[in-house]
Order: structure tokens, then sequence, then C-alpha cells
């Protein structure tokens, strides 16, 4: 699965997969290449995944959920931009 956001300010973001069932991995990508992955969270088994990192204003980022070997499953995704308002 990818999901895609932007932010209209530069801010610290964190990304995180919980309750997850299957054994999965989180991606973040600055465009929908896998070989431009700048981030990941590669836990074992069904431990929950982080991923954080600062946003750029006006940049396009996609974040990836990856089934280990193929695996799909359900999981909650939760994203915290902590950018403020202005």
């Amino acid at each position: 699965m990818i999901y895609a956001f932007r932010t209209s300010v530069d801010c610290p973001v964190q990304v995180r997969l919980r309750n997850l069932d299957v054994d999965l991995d989180l991606l973040l990508l600055p465009d929908c290449a896998p070989e431009s992955c700048t981030a990941a969270s590669s836990t074992p088994f069904t431990h929950d995944e982080l991923i954080e990192f600062t946003a750029v204003a006006g940049t396009d980022y996609f974040v990836v959920v990856d089934g280990y070997d193929g695996t799909a499953g359900r999981y909650t995704i939760e994203v915290d931009c902590s950018c403020g308002s202005d």
C-alpha cells in the first residue's frame, strides 16, 4: 500500500504502523521509486514500525507499507505532523 502526503511548512513527522497481524515494513520515499528510499523501519514479526523525519514544505512524500516476502495483513497507520499553525 502506498500513501502520499505533503506539508505546507517544514516540520517533524512521525509515521507509525501499529496493530500488525503479520510482519510488515515501513518505507519513506521522496518519489515513487523503490531505489530512492530515504528511511525505513523493518522490525521483526508484528512489532510496531516507526519512521521519524523532518518534512520539507511543498515536498511530496510517499509512505509504503510492504509485507515481508509478499505478505499482506491488517494494520493501523498513524501520521503525526507537529507542524503547528501560522
